[in-house]
């Protein structure tokens, strides 16, 4: 008699985003896992830049994060952060 063991796929962690569309500029609210936004920003683009299209700039409270490069290279595309 063979068992089989079912392993489910890694669960992948949901990016914690709610945003509320206006014209030029979205509102909303995002709660990060970690303080390393290097880590952070890649699924974040992600989710906005399917939302609202090509993303040039993130503002944040650099205060609140662990040093970062103040630009960052996301799908061919230079995003600025300040």
């Amino acid at each position: 008699m063979t068992h089989q063991i079912f392993c489910p796929p890694p669960l992948r962690p949901v990016l914690r985003l709610h945003l509320d569309p206006k014209i030029g500029y979205a509102d909303g609210a995002w709660y990060p896992r970690s303080n390393d936004l290097s880590v952070e920003l890649l699924p974040l683009l992600t989710r906005l830049s399917v939302d609202l299209g090509p993303i040039d700039r993130i503002t944040y409270r650099a205060g609140e994060w662990a040093p970062t490069s103040r630009r960052v290279l996301f799908l061919n595309r230079l995003v600025h952060l300040g």
